[in-house]
């Protein structure tokens, strides 16, 4: 047996959950022993993942956002770089975070170490030269969505379309009767899942239009019970808002039990993201909202194509999860769109049946999992490095 020393680098919530599937698949795909090393949030980390320095230092998104951030991220950078080379491993697997990973992967140029990126940048919806950068930068590109390929094989990008790992949590089925006998939460009361965020910028932001939304909500509907989801890190910055929050408002922050909350919820609020696809798999209707600086905003309006954020609209191409983005990100709005679905009944269904037929062009109901597709491609370029070839297009 070999000992293969795969790095990964993730730099958010979303990429630490795609990290822990990837370690999972490579794991159950080889009999080799499976050294990792990297950066990664509690997901990879109870993988056995010995992250580098806490993930959150890299988590930053938006032009303006990241401005006061910069000494320190360019610190991790310096450090990542050298841990990386004094590892010398196998192969290296960046996952999302291209403002962090394409750092990392252009300071890597020419020192033999051989690239995976793990989703690719959006550039269907704006700047679609990125997939140069991207070509001059990695040697490998895993791909979530179908219609991404062209763009990477124009530039010469080796690419495999996995599908959205996502998918996956189609299996995992959450216990709401568990969820209401543990929080002592009546059977009467209607429970609001509410995700916020995965970054502090994040909760800064939208935490406080959340609070007034939710109040109006249960104002409206007294039997609405608000439960916010959040992960360990980020708990003391949803609890300096508890304050604003109504009285009964439920604050969780373990994993495991996120799916038993999204089983007991009758609909959702939450930050555009890979959260509102979980949700969406859960059958569990949801509003979607985003605020990003207005620099930022200004910046990135000149440069969007598409006229959604949520992905089940864009493979629709039409809103069948309300979205409230920048300046329609108000509470009043929120609190409207929300209640709707909880009180309109064939709404919320409507929802439910049109998200499942989106998730089913993702690849939901595939017989290979993504995940288990993109460990096959991590493990052919390990194999073909120790062969001493170059990967080749799969």
């Amino acid at each position: 047996m070999q000992n293969i020393k795969i790095y990964i680098i993730a730099g958010e919530a979303s990429g630490d959950i795609l990290g822990a599937k990837l370690m999972e698949a490579l794991r159950s795909q080889s009999a080799d022993y499976m050294d990792f090393h990297g950066v990664g949030g509690d997901r990879m980390v109870g993988h056995g993942l010995h992250s580098l320095f806490p993930m959150s230092d890299i988590s930053v998104m938006g032009f303006a956002e990241i401005v006061p951030h910069i000494p320190r991220v360019l610190k991790r950078i310096k450090q990542t770089v050298n841990d990386i080379l004094k590892v010398r491993p196998d192969v290296l697997v960046t996952i999302d975070s291209p403002g962090f990973c394409c750092r990392v992967a252009e300071k890597l140029q020419g020192k033999g170490i051989k690239i995976i990126h793990y989703v690719a940048p959006t550039v269907w919806a704006y700047k679609p030269k990125r997939a140069e950068k991207f070509a001059r930068l990695f040697n490998h590109i895993l791909l979530l969505l179908p219609f991404e390929a062209p763009y990477f094989d124009k530039v010469g990008l080796a690419n495999t379309y996995v599908g959205h790992p996502i998918i996956e949590d189609s299996k995992v089925k959450g216990d709401a009767n568990k969820f209401l006998a543990k929080h002592k939460i009546k059977t009467t009361e209607k429970i609001l899942c509410v995700m916020p965020g995965s970054r502090i910028t994040e909760i800064k932001r939208l935490m406080p239009i959340f609070c007034s939304a939710l109040s109006k909500i249960v104002f409206e509907d007294v039997a609405v019970r608000p439960v916010i989801i959040t992960v360990p890190f980020l708990r003391e910055a949803i609890n300096k808002y508890s304050w604003k929050l109504p009285h009964n408002t439920l604050i969780i922050d373990s994993p495991i039990e996120k799916y038993d909350v999204f089983a007991a919820s009758k609909a959702a609020l939450a930050k555009s993201g890979t959260g509102t696809l979980e949700l969406s798999l859960s059958n569990v209707p949801v509003v979607v909202t985003y605020k990003i600086s207005w620099i930022s905003y200004m910046l990135i309006k000149s440069l969007i194509k598409v006229k959604y954020a949520n992905l089940l609209n864009l493979v629709k191409d039409k809103e069948i999860v309300p979205e409230f983005m920048q300046n329609q990100c108000k509470s009043e709005l929120l609190a409207d769109a929300t209640l709707k679905l909880l009180k309109d009944e064939n709404h919320a269904k409507s929802q439910v049946k049109e998200a499942k037929e989106a998730l089913t062009m993702l690849g939901l109901g595939s017989e290979m999992s993504p995940s288990v597709k993109a460990a096959s491609v991590v493990l052919d370029v390990v194999a073909q490095v120790r062969a001493g070839k170059k990967p080749y297009q799969y």
